[in-house]
C-alpha cells in the first residue's frame, strides 16, 4: 500500500513538472530579446549628422569632385584626370568604404560607376591611387532656406525631412513656395544608411 502511494505521489509530481514547462512563458524559446538583439536606433542629432555628411559626400559627384593636386596628371580613354587630395580618402576602395557609412550598397554602386564600359568614369585609381576628373557646378539659386524634421517610422526606418524655400527671384529672394524632401534612413545589414537620396 505505502509502495502505491509513493508510485502515486512520484507519478502526479512528474505530471506536475511537465505541465510547468509547457506554460506559455516559461521555455526558453519565449525570453524577450536581450538588449543585444534590439536595433540601436540613432539620436536627431546623430541623424541630421548624418544627413550633412551624405550630402556633402554626394555632391563629390554632382557638384564639384573631391580636392585634386593639379600637378599630378594621368590620362585615361582621354580624359585627364588628377590625384585627389584628402586626409583618409587615398583610393577608390577608401572612397567606397566611406560611402557606404552613409548611403545603401546600390546607391554606392551608381555613384561609382566601377564599369570599365562606361563612357565616363568620374574617380579611378592608378597605381593604386585615387585620381579624379576635376567637375565644378553651382546648387540651384532658386532654394533658399531649409528647416528640418525627423519622422521615425519604426525601429528600422527614419524619415529625414527637409522643407526648402522656393524662391519666385533669387536676387530678391521672394519665397513663393515651400518643398519637401524626404530621405530615409533605414537600418540595412548592419549599418544605417540612406536609401535614396539627391541633392537639394
Amino acid at each position: 500500500m505505502k509502495g502505491n502511494f509513493i508510485k502515486t505521489w512520484f507519478n502526479l509530481f512528474f505530471i506536475m513538472i511537465l505541465a510547468i514547462g509547457l506554460i506559455p512563458g516559461c521555455s526558453a524559446k519565449d525570453e524577450p530579446a536581450s538588449d543585444e538583439d534590439k536595433i540601436t536606433g540613432p539620436t536627431d542629432a546623430e541623424v541630421q549628422a548624418a544627413y550633412q555628411k551624405a550630402d556633402e559626400a554626394y555632391g563629390w559627384f554632382y557638384l564639384s569632385t573631391l580636392p585634386v593636386d593639379y600637378s599630378d596628371k594621368r590620362e585615361w580613354n582621354g580624359y585627364e584626370y588628377f590625384r585627389v587630395e584628402h586626409p583618409t580618402i587615398k583610393t577608390l576602395a577608401d572612397l567606397k568604404n566611406y560611402l557606404q557609412t552613409v548611403f545603401s550598397d546600390e546607391i554606392v554602386e551608381t555613384l561609382l560607376n566601377e564599369d570599365e564600359d562606361a563612357a565616363l568614369v568620374l574617380y579611378r585609381d592608378f597605381d593604386n591611387v585615387l585620381y579624379a576628373i576635376p567637375a565644378d557646378a553651382g546648387r540651384d539659386i532658386t532654394k533658399g532656406d531649409k528647416t528640418y524634421e525627423i519622422i521615425r517610422e519604426s525601429d528600422s526606418k527614419i524619415i529625414f525631412r527637409v522643407n526648402v524655400e522656393i524662391y519666385g527671384d533669387p536676387d530678391t529672394k521672394n519665397v513663393v513656395d515651400i518643398k519637401q524632401y524626404d530621405f530615409p534612413y533605414e537600418y540595412v545589414n548592419g549599418r544605417w544608411v540612406f536609401t535614396f537620396f539627391e541633392l537639394i
